[in-house]
C-alpha cells in the first residue's frame, strides 16, 4: 500500500535542440526480505514513454557598424546611424526569438529604439539608432548599450531571459555656424 514518488525519474537529453522521444523500462520485483522471507520474484516490466521539445536560446550577432563614426554635423542637425543586428540561432523551429533595446548612452551620444521577437535567422536593420547630441559644438565620443533578451513567446513558451549586452562606440564632430560681426 505504500508509494514512492522520488526513487524513479525520467528526463530529456538537453545537449541539443529538437523534438526528443524514447522509452524507459521499469523492471518490477517482489522482494520478501523482512516479510515472507521468500526472496525475490520477477513481476515483469513496464514501459514508460517519454517525449518533449528542447529549445535553444536566441543568439545575437555583433551589431553593425562598429565603431559608429558619424559624418560632420552642424549644431541643431540630426546626426544618427541605424544599427543592424541578427538572431543567429538556427532557424529549425527550436530556437527562441530575440528582443533588444538600446540606452545607457554617455554624455554627447544619443540612443533610441528596440525590437521584440526577432525570429531565428532574421535581421533588424532599422530599429536601433545611435547619434550625436548636436545641441552644442565639439568632438563627441561615447558609448551606448544594447540589452539583449531571449524570448520564448511563440516558441518554447518560456519568459524573456537576459542574454547579455553589447557596447556601441560612437564618435563624430559637431560644428557651429559662422557668425558675422
Amino acid at each position: 500500500g505504500q508509494a514512492n514518488a522520488s526513487a524513479l525519474s525520467v528526463g530529456l537529453d538537453t545537449a541539443s535542440a529538437g523534438h526528443k522521444s524514447g522509452t524507459a523500462t521499469i523492471t518490477l520485483v517482489s522482494d520478501g526480505a523482512g516479510t515472507s522471507e521468500l526472496g525475490q520474484t520477477g513481476l515483469g516490466t513496464q514501459t514508460v514513454n517519454v517525449s518533449g521539445d528542447v529549445y535553444r536560446l536566441a543568439s545575437a550577432s555583433a551589431h553593425s557598424p562598429e565603431p559608429v563614426v558619424l559624418a560632420n554635423a552642424r549644431v541643431g542637425d540630426l546626426s544618427s546611424q541605424t544599427l543592424s543586428l541578427t538572431n543567429t540561432a538556427a532557424n529549425d523551429g527550436f530556437s527562441e526569438r530575440l528582443s533588444a533595446s538600446i540606452g545607457g548612452q554617455t554624455a554627447g551620444i544619443t540612443a533610441v529604439g528596440g525590437f521584440s521577437l526577432l525570429g531565428a535567422g532574421q535581421t533588424s536593420a532599422d530599429a536601433l539608432r545611435v547619434g550625436l547630441d548636436t545641441s552644442s559644438a565639439g568632438h563627441k565620443s561615447g558609448t551606448a548599450t544594447i540589452s539583449l533578451l531571449s524570448d520564448g513567446t511563440g516558441t518554447s513558451g518560456f519568459g524573456a531571459l537576459a542574454i547579455g549586452t553589447q557596447t556601441v562606440n560612437v564618435s563624430g564632430d559637431v560644428y557651429r555656424l559662422a557668425s558675422a560681426s
